[in-house]
């Protein structure tokens, strides 16, 4: 399957009123000597699109979008999994980031929060995978997805012209809650061993699978951590009006 990505700003009622807010503050962004600007941008996040709206010669108002989709179906030959695997990402976050330029150019510190919708479904069958270091023969499904609300800090720098197109880079980092859920079987000495793992990192286990149990809830702990800290790296063309 192709990535597709599609665009467009939150409509359930929750975002819809918080986006509605968010303009409202933008409203004295017209008694601003420098206009508002419109970009879109590639990076960690997926594809993106963005209105900016200053709200002072040092602080702007950055409303985001970020989508992308993509199906993996592959083979993989080493690593966590052995075998054949299928995995769907669906990237979807909306942001809202206030700008400070300390020193009114280009360069700035940037905050705020994005609605995280990212998700992401994989299924191997029949392959070999190794949990802390240990390896198991069996199927696997997981699910991950993160609480709604995630924190953003990073920089950035942009070309800073008063009107026309600018280039904008940011580097920064997402901070997000892991939701991550697996269940299977796997074989011990010949046996089928159920097995499941929750959110807490808590394993439910055959009765004779006590080591498996034990390196279910390593290994979920320790992808818990990894996935706690989402990097932020993009660049943007920007159209200024």
């Amino acid at each position: 399957m192709k990535p597709a990505a599609t665009f467009h700003f939150p409509l359930n009622f929750l975002r819809a009123c918080i986006f509605a807010a968010l303009f409202a503050l933008c409203g004295q962004a017209a008694a601003q000597e420098r206009g508002a600007s419109i970009a879109a941008r590639a990076g960690t996040l997926g594809h993106g699109l963005e209105l900016k709206f200053p709200l002072s010669q040092k602080i702007n108002l950055r409303l985001a979008a970020n989508r992308f989709e993509k199906t993996y179906d592959k083979t993989s030959a080493g690593g966590t999994v052995k075998g054949d695997y299928t995995a769907t990402l669906d990237m979807n976050t909306d942001g809202a980031i206030f700008d400070w330029h300390p020193g009114g150019g280009g360069f700035r510190f940037s905050f705020g929060a994005f609605s995280n919708g990212n998700k992401l479904t994989a299924e191997t069958t029949g392959s070999e995978i190794t949990l802390n270091d240990n390896t198991y023969t069996g199927d696997a499904n997981l699910s991950l997805e993160f609480e709604s609300t995630s924190p953003y800090f990073g920089i950035g720098w942009s070309s800073h012209t008063d009107s026309g197109l600018s280039l904008d880079f940011e580097l920064g980092a997402m901070f997000q809650t892991p939701i991550l859920r697996v269940d299977g079987t796997g074989t011990i000495r010949g046996s089928s061993c159920p097995f499941s793992v929750n959110e807490k990192s808590v394993a439910d286990v055959c009765n004779n699978g006590a080591a498996l149990k034990a390196d279910l809830e390593a290994e979920h702990k320790r992808l818990v951590e990894d996935l706690e800290v989402h990097p932020v790296l993009s660049i943007g063309l920007q159209l200024r009006f």
